[in-house]
């Protein structure tokens, strides 16, 4: 009787032990987990990368050794969209930094990145955008307001070399560092735009001076949070009041710019995440194997290219000779080394009838390399909807027109990039208009600044990936300008016309007289 009860209360005891212990490592388990969780913060991003064992070198860091299958498939947790993260990907600026270099050093390097960049860029600037200010309004007061807000734009494009070059610059960049950052600064009768390297928005040193100030311009009554150089409200980084940019990373250079004053474009990534991610993100690694495997193809090649011809015979010394004489070591009773002798331009492999197996470059298993190599940039090309002779330069598979239709994956792609820059030029060009405002140049309508945003209509456009046929868009234009669809303007940025350009020319026609075409046809009567 008494046993059993004996053994009862003893498996209670050491229940009640079990779980006081669980009770106790309960606490510490959960702050393990938030601390795994939790990013660490960087103030600052990084610049040389300093190796364990040496100095600091700027070598690009193999992507092996820094993205892995492993990060990508970590638990998706609270926090890594907190304070606009984006884990895993990146949770700090010196994360971002690195994948960032990563992307810099494949498009300035590696020739598949390089072409691949080309290629985005060429397709979605090509000719470059066209702008234009029009009125919603039909008045005398609002044509002079569109004329002055022309001429305002007109100015900034030219003060700035806006057209074609930069926006080359910026659309490549854009791609490469998964953001576009422009600052605006009034000048003397302009404004000007300041392109910002991503590395100079940073997060400040000692936020708290400029933090106090911009709290009581504000009459903000919550802190703020300065992560990845872009003030925010605590928890929600879509209310933005400012970026912080060090200029050259210098401590001692260093501008805040309001929203009113920052252009910031973000690729890949969602609205309430800080920062933009590299295009290269995905396939960084796919392009670092097909170049070295492309690599070391040509290695292999070349090395069965400089071999002449390989002799198998049964003699294990030439007639008079020795081993030493041909190798210049080794003894008479030893099996001897292979000798090799220059013949011509290649190397000519004595075995001495010893058998030898030729490598896979110099067997049939060579085809097999060049397939995998195309695979590999072909699933490359997915990551922009790239036809297949656009990465690997292959184009036997292609057909030109059907992949440049309207409608096709790839100039879709083209289209919805081309429009993301469009809307964000067209932001940036009316906080360029506010500014001029500011200065006076809209003094003579006496209208407020949101009168006068409401009278005029900005329309930017580029240049269709697409195969055009133009004249089939000629007539669906003239239809749309006899039915006042469509503006002259317009018309014209359709066909890559400058409008302006145009009627100076009509004007300086007329001012001479005969236009050429005429006057060439009087002469030849």
């Amino acid at each position: 009787m008494n046993e059993p009860e004996t053994s009862w209360v003893t498996r209670q005891r050491e229940l009640r032990a079990e779980i006081e212990v669980r009770s106790r490592l309960q606490p510490l388990r959960d702050h393990l987990v938030e601390a795994a969780s939790r990013p660490q913060q960087v103030r600052e991003s990084i610049g040389d990368i300093r190796l364990a064992h040496g100095p600091a070198v700027s070598r690009p860091i193999d992507f092996y050794e820094t993205v892995s299958l492993e990060s990508w498939g970590a638990p998706d947790a609270a926090t890594n969209r907190k304070d606009g993260h984006y884990g895993p990907v990146f949770r700090s600026e010196s994360e971002l930094s690195l994948l960032r270099g990563i992307a810099r050093a494949l498009a300035d390097g590696d020739e598949t990145a390089v072409g691949v960049l080309g290629n985005l860029v060429h397709y979605v600037v090509h000719t470059g955008f066209t702008y234009a200010v029009n009125a919603t309004e039909k008045s005398a007061s609002v044509d002079l307001l569109r004329d002055e807000a022309r001429r305002c734009v007109e100015e900034f494009l030219t003060q700035n070399q806006w057209e074609l070059s930069f926006e080359e610059e910026l659309v490549k960049d854009s791609i490469v560092d998964g953001e576009l950052l422009i600052a605006l600064e009034a000048a003397a009768g302009g404004v000007r735009a300041r392109h910002v390297e991503p590395a100079w928005l940073t997060q400040p040193l000692d936020p708290q001076p400029l933090e106090e100030s911009l709290r009581q311009r504000l009459r903000l009554r919550h802190e703020l949070d300065w992560r990845y150089g872009i003030a925010t409200r605590p928890g929600d980084a879509t209310e933005i009041y400012g970026y912080y940019v060090r200029w050259n990373g210098d401590a001692e250079q260093w501008s805040f710019y309001p929203p009113s004053r920052f252009l910031h474009l973000k690729r890949n990534v969602p609205r309430h995440v800080k920062r933009g991610l590299t295009d290269f993100y995905p396939v960084s690694a796919r392009i670092a194997g097909a170049t070295e495997l492309l690599s070391r193809m040509g290695t292999g090649a070349g090395i069965q290219a400089s071999i002449a011809l390989i002799i198998k015979n049964g003699s294990h010394l030439p007639s008079g000779g020795s081993i030493e004489s041909l190798t210049g070591g080794g003894s008479a009773g030893a099996d001897p080394p292979f000798a090799t002798s220059s013949w011509r331009n290649g190397e000519v492999i004595d075995t001495f009838g010893r058998e030898f197996q030729a490598g896979p470059m110099g067997g049939q298993q060579a085809a097999n390399f060049v397939q995998v190599l195309q695979a590999m940039r072909r699933a490359t090309g997915v990551r922009w909807s790239m036809p297949e002779h656009m990465i690997s330069g292959d184009a036997s598979n292609n057909n030109y027109a059907s992949i440049l239709e309207a409608g096709a994956p790839f100039t879709r792609a083209i289209e919805a990039a081309q429009q993301k820059y469009i809307a964000a030029f067209e932001t940036l060009l009316w906080r360029v208009l506010r500014i001029y405002f500011e200065q006076g140049r809209f003094h003579r309508s006496g209208l407020p600044w949101r009168q006068i945003r409401s009278l005029l209509a900005i329309a930017i456009e580029g240049t269709s990936p697409a195969v055009r046929d133009k004249e089939k868009e000629l007539r669906v234009a003239q239809a749309l300008r006899e039915a006042g669809v469509m503006s002259r303007r317009t018309m014209a940025s359709r066909f890559d016309l400058d409008l302006d350009e145009e009627l100076r020319n009509e004007a300086n026609e007329k001012e001479s007289g005969t236009p050429k075409a005429e006057s060439g046809e009087a002469r030849q009567s």
